[in-house]
């Protein structure tokens, strides 16, 4: 997930670790922080694999501070970066890979996007049904034994299943644009 994040970022423009931390944190309106511990070794792989190339920042030292690394996409970046894309495995519709993959949506191909978009679907499909037959919900099945949960408790599922079923329609409606 993290590398989709990396290449897409530097497709757009070159940039540094401390920048591409922060855009990150941004783009994920700050839900998935990303540390600097797994950042930089996604950052010395990529340009070990030759994705990605530095070089030193111009600007003057100040006092003891080292000049900052900024990065850049290579072609054969680029080229991985579309295929990262195109590779809808079942890992692309979880919460955190499906709001990284949708970030680069415009750059995903159009068989991937309405592949990565189903698969999601499916997961959120599932998760209310699970949500709905693990309380007493209204429209819940009866073949489940129901949990016994503090007024708090079943809020929050509530809420959790209210989302859940706002994304469903949400998605649906983008898998109604793409199939058009």
């Amino acid at each position: 997930m993290l590398e989709i994040a990396v290449l897409g970022l530097l497709s757009q423009e070159p940039m540094h670790g401390y920048y591409i931390r922060k855009v990150l944190t941004e783009m994920t309106g700050g839900l998935f922080g990303v540390s600097y511990g797994s950042l930089y070794p996604i950052l010395n792989r990529l340009e070990d694999s030759g994705y990605i190339q530095s070089s030193e920042e111009n600007a003057p030292l100040l006092g003891r501070r080292k000049a900052r690394k900024v990065y850049e996409v290579t072609p054969a970046g680029t080229q991985y970066f579309q295929d990262l894309l195109a590779d809808i495995n079942k890992n692309a519709f979880n919460d955190e890979d499906f709001g990284i993959r949708l970030a680069f949506f415009d750059k995903t191909p159009p068989t991937a996007r309405l592949q990565l978009l189903e698969g999601r679907r499916r997961l959120l499909e599932e998760r209310r049904d699970r949500l709905m037959g693990s309380v007493d919900a209204p429209g819940a099945p009866l073949s489940q034994p129901k949990l016994k949960t503090s007024p708090y408790s079943m809020g929050l599922h509530e809420l959790t299943l209210d989302s859940t079923k706002r994304e469903i329609a949400w998605v649906n409606k983008l898998i109604e644009n793409e199939s058009s």
